[in-house]
């Protein structure tokens, strides 16, 4: 069944955080993040949120982006962001949101390697479905690095947090992530899980490293122990 999309734009309200919100306790809107605020965790930055909302129903929800919540997944998590919210399309209808934001590693050792999904949709109709479809590019060339669509009734719920789920074609140090949440004819969504995975260099590598650098300063003195014999 094909539905007129973009029939109605719902109204996205702007608001600017100043400064950058480091790791809040609790959730914040999405809405007071559009225009230039940042959210910061011990080792990356979220910055350049946006977000739009389509529906051909005014009763579906989200209305405004005000009404999708962030919050900081917690260490041991994924280290990533969670958007909660009353993702809704009734029977009939469609509700499509576009939410996107970019992420630093704020350590050049621990650039991003991949990203997990995870939602919990559901339909409520037989011809119903809730999708999200994740494309991750290279902000500053437009490279796509991953690419990844979750759909219910099928894949259900994602697991909080797969290290494969989306690998990237290479290391990065920032990241542009952006979802397009679908929900058509009678589904729901309450939460999408976004964890992330940062290169960490094994302890095997940084000994062999610092062996090697020792048994090149030994060459050098015994070079000049010898020299001056």
């Amino acid at each position: 069944m094909m539905i007129g999309k973009w029939a109605i734009a719902a109204t996205v309200t702007t608001a600017t955080v100043l400064g950058a919100l480091a790791a809040p306790a609790g959730a914040i809107s999405l809405g007071s993040l559009l225009g230039g605020g940042t959210l910061e965790t011990a080792d990356r930055t979220f910055s350049d949120f946006d977000c739009f909302i389509s529906t051909d129903l005014g009763t579906n929800t989200p209305v405004t982006c005000d009404e999708i919540e962030v919050s900081i997944l917690p260490v041991g998590s994924g280290n990533g962001l969670k958007f909660t919210g009353n993702f809704f399309a009734a029977e009939g209808s469609f509700l499509d949101v576009l939410i996107g934001y970019t992420a630093t590693a704020k350590d050049p050792s621990k650039p991003f390697t991949n990203i997990g999904l995870g939602f919990d949709g559901q339909a409520t109709n037989p011809n119903g479905f809730a999708t999200i479809t994740e494309t991750v590019t290279d902000p500053d060339t437009g490279e796509t690095l991953g690419f990844l669509t979750v759909f219910a009734p099928g894949d259900s719920s994602d697991p909080s947090f797969e290290a494969d789920d989306i690998p990237f074609t290479r290391p990065v140090l920032k990241a542009r992530f952006e979802k397009d949440v679908l929900l058509v004819d009678g589904a729901s969504i309450t939460m999408i899980t976004q964890p992330s995975e940062t290169s960490v260099p094994e302890p095997a590598t940084g000994a062999a490293l610092l062996a090697l650098g020792s048994l090149g300063i030994g060459s050098i003195l015994k070079r000049n122990h010898q020299n001056k014999a």
